[in-house]
């Protein structure tokens, strides 16, 4: 199959490359710099910023995986960084969709990065992709994200919009970072720790990628673990794996006075999201348990 993919420098897409490269597909990088090279794929030059892509640029391509966006971390959630955050995702996938409504015989498949954030703070409320968008910045945001992704559904393209939970690997991404104090036994719980998270390890998220290029799937899918777990057991999972205890606790009060929205939003809020769509299809996990994943994968 040949696949072209977006964001392919970040965390899920460097490793995403190499993974349906080693699986036999003809992998082609969307790159931001006009003078960029690999030796080892095949690179295309885009600027959603400046509305800079080619019109042809999709042709004889059987899918697209659409990932990359601004990073939502930051000391605080300034109205600049907020507008960052949406626009990144939005111009991107708008141009990208605008391109292949455009195209006599577009790719098959749009595989569109969005968010378990969709669903906003559901509490305990367990929510399969039939669940409904929440309030908040995150949800508005992938709200407007997802629908950008609508005008190739015109052109008969099958829209698939992945929301991400929290993707994990020792090799990258937030768990290096966010494992430290606990390993020094520093650790620390947000708020009550009654506030659930939807986890996933990156290899179930590559398969899962690869499974939605190879079946019949349509719609939102959640990638998310089987199993969401709260922040307390997240928390003590972590510790336990360093032998270590938690005993520390941040009141909701510092964590809403030291980062404000994205505070509120990213630490304190619940996402108790569970993956309907890909166990429907027939999907089959590596990992349930955090603790199994932290173990295999340390």
């Amino acid at each position: 199959m040949k696949v072209i993919i977006s964001g392919s420098s970040g965390f899920i897409g460097k490793n995403l490359t190499t993974y349906l490269s080693k699986s036999g597909h003809d992998i082609t990088r969307l790159v931001r710099k006009a003078q960029y090279n690999d030796p080892s794929y095949k690179t295309v030059y885009w600027n959603p910023e400046r509305n800079i892509i080619s019109p042809d640029l999709f042709n004889g391509f059987d899918a697209i995986i659409h990932l990359g966006g601004a990073s939502l971390l930051s000391p605080r959630w300034t109205s600049q960084k907020k507008r960052q955050i949406k626009n990144s995702r939005v111009k991107s996938t708008t141009l990208v969709a605008n391109s292949i409504a455009e195209l006599p015989n577009p790719p098959k498949k749009l595989i569109v990065a969005s968010a378990t954030g969709f669903y906003g703070d559901t509490s305990d409320e367990i929510t399969g992709e039939t669940g409904k968008c929440g309030s908040g910045f995150l949800a508005n945001t992938a709200k407007n994200w997802e629908d950008s992704s609508s005008t190739a559904k015109k052109n008969g393209v099958n829209v698939i919009n992945a929301r991400f939970g929290m993707v994990l690997d020792w090799s990258g991404g937030s768990l290096p970072l966010m494992s430290l104090p606990f390993k020094y036994g520093f650790g620390a719980i947000f708020g009550s720790g009654q506030q659930w998270l939807s986890w996933v390890s990156l290899i179930d998220t590559m398969e899962a990628i690869l499974f939605l290029l190879k079946n019949d799937v349509t719609g939102p899918v959640n990638i998310v673990s089987k199993h969401p777990i709260s922040q307390k057991d997240f928390c003590n999972t972590l510790a336990t794996h360093y032998s270590k205890k938690v005993r520390f606790k941040i009141p909701e009060s510092i964590v809403r006075t030291f980062f404000g929205e994205m505070g509120n939003e990213l630490f304190l809020s619940s996402s108790r999201i569970i993956p309907s769509g890909l166990i429907d299809a027939g999907f089959k996990f590596k990992f349930s348990s955090l603790s199994d994943f932290l173990k295999s994968s340390a």
